[in-house]
């Protein structure tokens, strides 16, 4: 290996001087012979940041001596070596470089201005502003100056002297070897205190373990631990957060004693911890996205907190033995994410789960939906889209049973649980949108549709999960990165989901299934299900990492395995003929016939494989095409008019007519006649938007995304706005009625 070096000029002469002789008195006092001999002399420092920290150091110091010497950076060139550092080009985001020039320009301030370091100091803040680093203060960056001047001016009698490492004050610490307590501070087994100020500092030993590198936010991490009660606890958390004291007061939430009082030391004293060991703490790296990691999965897949590849499972990876990087584990962004994590374990035996899985054979639905468990991971081999797997029926058909089956393929199936794999419909928003985002290429199971805060929430939640990714937000500074996810929604109730969402794009992509997954309903088929669920309480989580693994081991097939789905796909369309709908699911059929052909080679099921689709195609077909929710809500706003046909005000009725808790809306019908004959001429049905809410959502309707539809089918009446109302006038007032077109009604009568 080349060893480092240098380039001064001389006049027109180039020079390159080994790093190494800087530290040699014959060497330097040769250079600066040479420099005060020479009309022009230069050195070129564009690559002193990746030096380390003793070499870049000797040439600081032999710059700051030699004042006829130029520095030159790049193309520019300085009149001395402080002006020169603080023009190279280091961002913050690259923690190691922008790491060595804030301590290069310290260094070359203390030793160009010892006794007036406010000033230099103060244009390092402005720089560092400048590049994005916030809570800069010009007095932190002058006590630290002093201190390099404090380690020069203590001389060989210091450096004699060897650092003390953590480890000689805390055996117990979680340190790499060689790691050492900062100058200045000290540890003990309850603190960490600076020595100029024994009240400044923590009542508790705090170390940093790891620095780290964020491969799903492209950011830079450090996992700080301290010792609380006896215990080492830790957090990885990004460099943001522990470079800034008001937000590294959030630590608190996790036990680090740390208060608004003393948030300024613990961020100067982790500085100088990471600064002083960079070269010993191990590199992690970290990812908040669970599933596939790398491109095309080449770094592996994170299930839970543990890391699979082609060749093992890594629960609790250190680094390796020879230094590199070890492998990619989860980092929770709040705890609600862990918890998520740790629902994908494993429990019981594979043998103990194969022989509960053995009782769904004859069972299609429950059998198609168990394929499609294995499709998240698949979807980005494959490269299909999601879609959602529905299970729709009375009340103890077995689709909860069919859920904690899906869910067992890779971790803990009891819902209730502090962490499962299955969940409640009653999440918000937020969480809905998160959960799928967090879990990556991982199922997810939703169980029970009547919990949902609305209807709309479900129909928002099934058009996230078609998409593919989360709601666009805004951030202080830009936009929010995308959060995108490959996964299968498995989601049950009591009404088809289908029926929530009138939108025409989401409809296609969900396979739904009606009444019990598992037949008819008697004491044979009620023994086999409590059996079932049994055994899967005790046995879970082994065969989705298997089948991983596998596709892992098989990546060069990749490109074929495309090819086929392609291909099936191509053949399930055919088979669709004219029929448009059958036509729109012969991509998710496709996903899953490939699917379960993979699942049965890797796997070693104990039946037999067979076309997972054929005996439920009819069905799904039929479960899709037969869902029209919007039109479900027309008939079903029409036929509450109908019933309350005097509850609405026509141009006959005088204010003694209206009802005691006010008009429902507008019916220009004649009440001695039957509404639509042609004695009858009313042009619209009008209902005052509060009661067509409440209407459509007794009946499970959306009603934002039920009047969108209606207004792009031109069901509605309008003012021709934005709005989907109508100004109409009833007695002296006018009001914004929702406007049902009798066409519209009508057409819906006579299909």
């Amino acid at each position: 290996m080349n060893e480092p070096t240098v380039t001064f000029t001389f006049d027109a002469i180039e020079r390159d001087v080994l790093l190494t002789d800087l530290g040699d008195d014959v060497a330097v006092t040769t250079l600066r012979e040479e420099s005060g001999g020479a009309d022009f002399a230069a050195c070129d420092i564009s690559n002193i940041l990746v030096l380390a920290d003793q070499e870049r150091f000797m040439l600081i110091d032999l710059l700051a001596s030699l004042p006829a010497c130029k520095v030159t950076v790049a193309e520019n060139t300085f009149n001395d070596v402080f002006s020169a550092v603080l023009s190279l080009p280091a961002a913050s985001a690259n923690m190691v470089l922008f790491r060595n020039w804030k301590v290069a320009a310290l260094e070359a301030a203390a030793l160009l201005c010892p006794d007036a370091l406010e000033a230099p100091c103060g244009l390092i803040a402005q720089t560092m502003r400048g590049r994005g680093v916030k809570g800069v203060r010009q007095a932190d960056l002058v006590a630290q100056a002093r201190k390099i001047m404090a380690g020069l001016n203590a001389g060989p009698a210091a450096e004699s002297s060897p650092p003390q490492t953590v480890r000689d004050v805390l055996p117990d610490a979680p340190v790499a070897d060689g790691a050492v307590v900062p100058a200045g501070w000290a540890l003990s087994d309850g603190s960490t205190v600076r020595l100029t100020d024994s009240d400044a500092g923590l009542p508790a030993a705090v170390v940093i373990t790891e620095r780290g590198f964020d491969t799903q936010r492209t950011t830079e991490t450090v996992t700080v631990a301290w010792k609380r009660g006896g215990e080492w606890r830790s957090r990885t958390v990004s460099r943001r957060e522990v470079a800034d004291a008001r937000a590294i007061v959030a630590l608190a939430e996790y036990g680090l004693p740390v208060t608004n009082n003393t948030a300024r030391d613990l961020v100067q004293y982790l500085d100088d911890f990471e600064a002083v060991n960079f070269a010993v703490l191990p590199q992690g790296r970290v990812s908040g996205r669970m599933g596939w990691q790398g491109t095309d999965g080449a770094e592996g897949f994170l299930w839970g907190r543990a890391l699979i590849t082609a060749e093992s499972v890594f629960s609790d990876a250190g680094p390796e033995a020879d230094g590199a990087p070890r492998p990619i584990s989860f980092r929770e962004a709040d705890a609600g994410d862990g918890q998520l994590a740790d629902a994908f374990r494993a429990a019981g035996s594979y043998e103990g789960w194969l022989a509960a899985v053995a009782l769904v054979e004859h069972h299609p639905r429950a059998l198609a939906a168990f394929y499609a468990a294995f499709v998240p991971p698949m979807l980005r081999v494959l490269n299909e889209t999601n879609f959602v797997v529905d299970l729709a029926g009375e009340t103890s058909g077995g689709k909860t049973t069919v859920q904690r089956l899906v869910a067992s393929v890779w971790g803990d199936p009891v819902e209730g649980r502090e962490a499962s794999v299955v969940h409640s419909w009653n999440g918000t928003r937020t969480w809905t949108e998160r959960v799928p985002a967090v879990c990556g290429d991982l199922p997810f199971v939703m169980d029970d549709t009547k919990n949902a805060g609305s209807p709309e929430e479900v129909a928002k939640t099934l058009y996230s999960v078609v998409l593919g990714q989360g709601k666009g937000r805004g951030t202080p500074l830009g936009i929010a990165r995308y959060a995108s996810f490959s996964t299968v929604l498995f989601s049950s109730g009591e009404q088809p989901a289908v029926s929530f969402t009138p939108d025409a794009g989401t409809r296609p992509r969900v396979l739904s299934f009606w009444g019990s997954p598992f037949g008819e309903k008697n004491l044979e088929t009620g023994n086999m299900v409590r059996r079932l669920n049994a055994h899967l309480r005790d046995h879970h989580g082994h065969a989705g990492p298997r089948f991983v693994q596998f596709l892992l081991q098989h990546r060069d097939e990749w490109e074929r395995w495309r090819a086929e789905c392609q291909d099936c796909a191509g053949a399930f369309a055919e088979e669709a003929g004219d029929d448009a709908v059958a036509g729109r699911l012969a991509a998710p059929f496709a996903v899953i016939y490939i699917t379960a052909h993979y699942v049965h080679e890797a796997l070693g099921l104990p039946w037999p494989w067979r076309d997972p689709i054929k005996d439920v195609r009819s069905e799904l077909i039929r479960g899709t095409s037969g869902a029209d929710a919007a039109a479900d809500a027309l008939r079903a706003a029409h036929g509450w008019a109908v019933a309350h046909r005097r509850n609405f005000f026509h141009a006959q009725q005088t204010e003694r007519d209206q009802p005691a808790d006010g008009w429902a809306g507008r019916w220009d019908h004649d009440l001695d006649v039957r509404p639509g004959s042609e004695t009858d001429p009313w042009p619209w049905l009008g209902f005052m938007p509060d009661v067509l809410r409440k209407v459509l959502e007794a009946g499970q309707f959306s009603y934002d995304a039920t009047l969108k539809t209606w207004r792009d089918r031109q069901w509605l009446e309008t003012d021709n706005d934005s709005r989907n109302t109508k100004k109409v006038k009833m007695l002296r007032d006018a009001t914004r009625l929702v406007a049902i077109r009798r066409g519209a009604i009508e057409a819906d009568d006579g299909e």
